[in-house]
């Protein structure tokens, strides 16, 4: 009896803890199922209420739009960010007399003062749009703001302030986006330029050229990235003395990436034989924009250079060459006697040929 006893209260307690966990198994997930119930309401409370700031306010911005403003309303906090998200939006598609209407029934709202307040704090999402909008009013009152934010270690939020800048007065904040742009390698390059060309302002090629003169060794690369704003002639002279003096092969390479001036022929034909490939790939690129038809024995010894972009992009300059018809381009494959020359060649040629 004693050990029936025993087993009896051992199964009793195996099937309250059995009951125990189904019960909690079963409380957490209908607390999982209320969660994402509550979470669902409240989205779509969420987006009713985007919809809702969406309707009182595209209808306002349209009228203004047209010339026909309605009498300001007070943006309210609850309106603040769908107001200022609607009108980014309305902004990147107008120029004009248009947008300046828009910028200042918007101020006359109140919609600058939210945009500068919330480019200040908060999420990443909601902070971007408030900083583009204050680019797009060009509101000088808004740069004291815009330029705090330009230094912000985020690169995403600094680097849509420092195009807000620029946006609002370029002559006056050109020279410090391009020392910013120069120092910090967590702004894309490729972005930087998009920027600094979308202003299409003289002081940013200035303030580019003008880098130029205080650049340390080590930013010199970065700031060839930029050199595009800068109108040719003016950028030859730092290209030329770039050529003759700069023994870093990145400097060299970035360098001869921007030469399009036959004036600098007789450097680049040089630096096709250089020790390192990055500089004798830049070369023959830089050839094929500058050649005459005394460079065509140039460029076919590169056809057997010993990496392959080399090669392939020494058969591109080739075939490229407004001098050098499909016949003699055919009559040349057929006597290079190196069979990775043939083969770059034949390359070129076959992506090149007439549809």
């Amino acid at each position: 009896m004693a050990s029936a006893s025993v087993f009896s209260f051992a199964s009793d307690r195996l099937l309250a803890g059995a009951l125990a966990t189904g019960l909690g198994a079963l409380l957490a997930s209908g607390l999982l199922v209320g969660a994402i119930v509550t979470l669902r309401f409240v989205r779509r409370l969420k987006e009713a209420d985007a919809r809702a700031v969406i309707e009182r306010w595209r209808p306002r911005f349209v009228s203004a739009l047209a010339g026909t403003p309605p009498a300001p309303h007070s943006l309210r906090h609850a309106d603040a960010h769908g107001a200022i998200a609607l009108l980014h939006e309305l902004m990147l598609g107008i120029k004009g007399e248009g947008r300046g209407r828009l910028a200042a029934y918007a101020r006359a709202c109140g919609l600058e003062d939210w945009a500068r307040r919330y480019s200040l704090t908060g999420r990443v999402r909601e902070r971007l749009p408030a900083i583009a909008v204050l680019g797009h009013m060009e509101s000088s009152a808004s740069l004291a703001t815009l330029e705090r934010i330009v230094v912000d270690p985020n690169p995403v939020l600094s680097l849509a302030a420092a195009r807000s800048t620029l946006a609002i007065d370029t002559a006056r904040t050109a020279a410090r986006v391009v020392q910013h742009a120069i120092a910090r390698e967590d702004w894309p390059g490729a972005r930087v330029l998009a920027i600094l060309q979308d202003s299409a302002h003289e002081a940013v090629g200035h303030a580019v050229l003008v880098a130029f003169e205080t650049v340390t060794r080590d930013r010199l690369v970065r700031l060839l990235s930029f050199a595009r704003v800068v109108p040719a002639e003016k950028l030859w002279p730092v290209l030329h003395r770039l050529l003759e003096t700069a023994d870093m092969p990145e400097i060299l390479s970035r360098t001869l990436r921007l030469v399009a001036d036959p004036r600098e022929a007789p450097r680049v034909r040089a630096l096709l034989h250089h020790p390192e490939w990055i500089v004798r790939l830049a070369a023959v690129q830089a050839l094929g924009r500058i050649a005459t038809e005394a460079d065509l024995p140039r460029l076919t010894t590169a056809l057997s250079d010993s990496v392959w972009w080399v090669r392939q992009r020494a058969a591109d300059a080739l075939v490229r060459l407004p001098y050098f018809s499909r016949a003699q381009l055919e009559r040349l494959h057929e006597v290079l006697s190196d069979r990775y020359a043939r083969d770059a060649l034949a390359r070129a040629m076959a992506e090149n040929s007439p549809a």
